[in-house]
């Protein structure tokens, strides 16, 4: 079992913060997606960089976002073939022309997950308007798993 992020050190690389602002973006006024990839223990998430991936929402995509779960496995063969400590240890997405704040959907597929793989990721969400990125902001589950807990970015 992989140890919990800590809610008090959540770090992002410019390199991956530049990444997420990039691709959401870009997909506006579509939910843009794609993978946290860091390191963590127990006292610290390391969030290195963001991975975009392809909205597997088809016609939904204005409003969910699903990332593709062949982008996932690509991308966590990738990790594991590299020998790396990284792994990916969350999600980012957009919420085009609405705040950075989850869903009930979000934290519908974010409960779903955990119930599959034992692990609480790291959430983080973009309120992007005019093909440009206004809030950010970092979530995760809390321990019944029936809410989000706000993360301070660092």
């Amino acid at each position: 079992m992989r140890s919990e992020p800590s809610a008090d050190a959540l770090f992002l690389s410019p390199v991956a913060l530049n990444s997420i602002r990039v691709h959401l973006a870009a997909a506006y006024p579509l939910e843009g997606c794609g993978f946290l990839v860091g390191t963590q223990n127990a006292n610290r998430c390391l969030i290195d960089r963001a991975v975009p991936a392809r909205n597997a929402a088809a016609n939904a995509a204005a409003q969910r976002f699903v990332a593709d779960p062949r982008d996932l496995l690509a991308l966590e063969k990738s990790l594991a073939l590299s020998q790396s400590k990284e792994r990916v240890i969350g999600f980012f997405h957009s919420h085009p022309d609405a705040p950075a704040q989850p869903s009930a959907f979000d934290l519908e597929c974010a409960a779903g997950l955990h119930d599959v793989a034992r692990f609480k990721y790291v959430y983080i969400i973009a309120e992007v308007a005019a093909h440009e990125m206004k809030a950010l902001s970092a979530w995760r589950l809390n321990e019944s798993c029936d809410a989000f807990i706000e993360l301070r970015l660092s």
